[in-house]
């Protein structure tokens, strides 16, 4: 009786080229860092900072308001490209410039959005009562938002005086604040009164109504300016 002939392997080279494919592909896999990028957790959304609004009181019912923007050159960010802004420039031995972008101005686009240069020459003070002469506004604010908003970067000369937007005239007035984590600095003036600065800090601040708004208050009771007392400018 014939004996049965062996059993024909089959596929047998076509299962060691799959293995082989299957391991160049897992090695491609590891060494283009692929195994890292499927392990590694996926990044955090970025939550935006919580904003808010002070709320400001002074006393004399027109005295300015003022909040600090930085030391020149210095940028104010989101600001209504339509409406007037007012800039005050000072320091130590300066006498007071003030500045105006007004609201008819040409914003150039840049890749951060809109952009308006402003440089602002001061002048030396020649008597130290004019370190703290501010002078009157020449501008009304407008609080409301309205179409655009771009930012104004502040040039100085001399670099790095103070650099500080004016709000508005008393007895109340609202400075929004893009993040409560950072201090604002607040500058009241009058004429007759003496000149004060105060600071909202991050613990000055209370939850409001709406998704990530905030609430601060403020009050600043200026006191009369003394004829035999000499100003000095506020220190930052």
């Amino acid at each position: 009786m014939p004996e049965p002939l062996p059993t024909k392997r089959r596929g047998g080279l076509g299962v060691l080229l799959l293995a082989a494919a299957l391991g160049l592909g897992a090695y491609a896999f590891i060494t283009t860092g692929g195994l890292d990028a499927v392990r590694r957790p996926a990044a955090p959304v970025a939550t935006p900072a919580a904003s808010g609004v002070i709320d400001v009181t002074v006393t004399p019912a027109d005295a300015q308001i003022f909040v600090f923007v930085g030391r020149g050159p210095a940028v104010a960010a989101g600001l209504p490209v339509d409406r007037p802004h007012e800039f005050i420039v000072f320091d130590r031995g300066l006498r007071p410039s003030r500045a105006i972008v007004t609201e008819s101005a040409t914003w150039t686009t840049t890749d951060n959005g809109l952009l308006y240069e402003l440089a602002v020459q001061a002048q030396a003070a020649t008597a130290p009562s004019d370190a703290l002469d501010f002078g009157n506004p020449e501008t009304t604010p407008v609080s409301t938002k309205a179409g655009d908003v771009g930012a104004i970067r502040i040039i100085t000369n001399p670099q790095g005086a103070k650099v500080y937007r004016f709000i508005g005239v008393g007895p109340t007035a609202q400075i929004p604040a893009a993040s409560i984590h950072e201090g604002q600095e607040v500058l009241v003036y009058h004429p007759e009164h003496e000149t004060r600065r105060a600071v909202i800090g991050p613990s000055d601040w209370q939850a409001a109504a709406g998704p990530g708004t905030h609430r601060a208050s403020l009050q600043v009771q200026l006191p009369a300016l003394s004829a035999s007392v000499v100003p000095e400018t506020p220190e930052n």
